[in-house]
């Protein structure tokens, strides 16, 4: 589910990472991996899930211990050092929030985000993802903070 977070975040085409999963792990079947990554990973037809689900680091940093060890704070949305999830939940929903403000279990997420609105923080992080997409093109996402 992280990867598929990730995915989602970043704007990956569903039937993209669906393909990657059944080229990459010898037990991805269709009839598993379709509707999950694409239905619940990706929110992609939007038939049975009843909204994205997406998550900043701090859910990751709960859920698991990938945080443990990662150079990046999780705890931070911007700036050097900002756990990169953060930004990108952000400017996830401040994107699609033509689509998904409407919806009754992302009225708490919207409160969250008309706060960061409010104070400016949405611009700092839309900087953040620019950022990370440079680097990521230059093949540089995880070697710089």
């Amino acid at each position: 589910m992280v990867l598929a977070n990730f995915a989602t975040l970043w704007g990956v085409e569903p039937a993209e990472l669906n393909e990657w999963f059944h080229a990459t792990y010898v037990d991805a079947y269709h009839w598993v991996t379709t509707p999950n990554v694409i239905e619940m990973g990706q929110y992609a037809h939007g038939i049975f899930a009843t909204k994205p689900y997406v998550s900043s680091a701090n859910y990751i940093d709960r859920m698991s211990d990938y945080c443990d060890t990662c150079k990046y704070d999780p705890d931070r949305d911007t700036g050097e050092g900002a756990c990169p999830f953060n930004a990108l939940y952000w400017d996830f929903l401040a994107r699609n929030e033509d689509e998904l403000r409407s919806n009754h279990r992302m009225r708490l997420m919207y409160g969250h985000v008309d706060d960061k609105r409010d104070s400016g923080t949405v611009s700092e992080i839309r900087d953040r993802v620019a950022t990370l997409r440079d680097r990521a093109s230059d093949g540089e996402l995880y070697s710089q903070t």
